[in-house]
């Protein structure tokens, strides 16, 4: 499985993190510590950074990437119900 990141995407700060919260009943918080990465994978495979147990979600669903000028983006990757 291999996610497409997008050129423009660069590790964000050290200082930096993200809190994905879900939907009331739809699953459990997530906070991602930056570690250097540029994206992190979502989905539903075992390996993705964040796991989603839903079978709307593809294997390898989006990446939440950041950008080299602080912006953080979703970008969809082929998923079958989109993102």
């Amino acid at each position: 499985m291999s996610a497409h990141v997008p050129p423009w995407a660069a590790p964000p700060p050290a200082h930096w993190k993200v809190r994905l919260v879900p939907k009331e009943g739809a699953g459990r918080a997530h906070s991602l510590d930056a570690k250097g990465k540029a994206c992190y994978t979502v989905g539903r495979n075992a390996v993705c950074d964040v796991v989603v147990p839903c079978s709307d979600a593809s294997r390898l669903h989006c990446v939440i990437a950041h950008h080299r000028d602080g912006g953080v983006f979703v970008v969809d990757q082929g998923s079958a119900n989109g993102t």
